[in-house]
C-alpha cells in the first residue's frame, strides 16, 4: 500500500490547476497498473465537512491524469474519519466527503460509472482509538485515521 500525504480543506469555488506531481505520477504509472492496488492519502483536514482545498489540486490532478490515461480502471474512493463524534455521524460524514470527491472527479472528466464512493467512518482505523478512550488518542493518531483510500479496480 502506498502512502501519499496531502490535506483536504475547504473551498466553495470550482477547482482547477495546471501543475502535476511528476514523482507521484511516475510512481502511479509504474506501481499502480494492477487492479486491487490502494493509494492512501493521509492527514486529511477539513474546515468544512465536504469541501476540498485548492492546495490539494496538484495531487488530485495527478490522480486525475492517471485515471484519464487508464480508461479501463475503476476506483473506489474510501473516506475515513477519526473516532471523535459518534460512529453514525462519522459514517455519514465520511460518505458526504467521498461523494464530494467523486463529484470533483466527474466534473473533471472521469465517468461516474468508474467511481464508487464509500464512507467508512471510523470502521477501518489504522490506529486503534476505541470510543471509550478516543479523547486520550494523540492528534497524530487522529490524523492517521482521517484519510482517503483510492483502490484501483
Amino acid at each position: 500500500m502506498n502512502r501519499i500525504a496531502f490535506f483536504l480543506l475547504s473551498v466553495a469555488q470550482p477547482l482547477t490547476a495546471q501543475t502535476l506531481d511528476s514523482a507521484l505520477l511516475k510512481t502511479m504509472e509504474t506501481q499502480l497498473i494492477k487492479t486491487g492496488t490502494t493509494v492512501t492519502i493521509d492527514y486529511v483536514f477539513y474546515a468544512h465537512p465536504e469541501a476540498i482545498d485548492p492546495k490539494n489540486l496538484v495531487l488530485l490532478n495527478t490522480v486525475l491524469v492517471f485515471l484519464k490515461s487508464r480508461e479501463t480502471l475503476s476506483v473506489e474512493l474510501g473516506c475515513h474519519t477519526d473516532c471523535r463524534g459518534n460512529a453514525g455521524y462519522n459514517k455519514n460524514l465520511s460518505l458526504r466527503r467521498c461523494v464530494n470527491l467523486k463529484d470533483w472527479f466527474v466534473q473533471n472528466g472521469i465517468s461516474t460509472e468508474r467511481l464508487t464512493a464509500v464512507g467508512y467512518g471510523e470502521e477501518k482505523t489504522l490506529v486503534e482509538c476505541p470510543e471509550q478512550v478516543c479523547a486520550k488518542c494523540t492528534e497524530a493518531a487522529h490524523l492517521k485515521n482521517r484519510r482517503v483510500s483510492i483502490t484501483f479496480k
